[in-house]
């Protein structure tokens, strides 16, 4: 049952099944999502997926700009992605996060 139609019991001659393999999906799309202000002590982005999901990959994206204003450092914008983490809960974090809320949030990650 897990690469073809389960009422198909028998298939006589040779036919073309569905693969196994499912094309990657972004899960996020058109899921609630939440932000902190992106200069917060502690800027978040939180995506709530609504229900329980295997995932497989999360790929996080950083700009590679260098800054404008030649008085900042080239690695402005690429410094700020450090320290990151990635939360995982099965249960939604508490709305809204601020200050200290970061423990909170880990204490409920799984």
């Amino acid at each position: 049952g897990c690469c073809h139609d389960v009422s198909v019991n028998f298939i006589p001659i040779p036919s073309q099944v569905t693969s196994i393999f499912k094309k990657p999906n972004d899960l996020s799309i058109g899921k609630p999502t939440h932000s902190s202000p992106p200069y917060g002590e502690q800027p978040f982005y939180d995506i709530n997926l609504e229900v329980m999901s295997t995932i497989h990959e999360i790929k996080l994206w950083n700009t590679l700009d260098d800054p404008k204003n030649p008085a900042n450092t080239r690695d402005e914008f690429t410094s700020r992605l450090f320290p990151c983490w990635v939360m995982i809960s099965q249960k939604a974090f508490p709305l809204p996060m601020g200050n200290g809320d970061l423990q909170r949030a880990m204490n409920i990650c799984v």
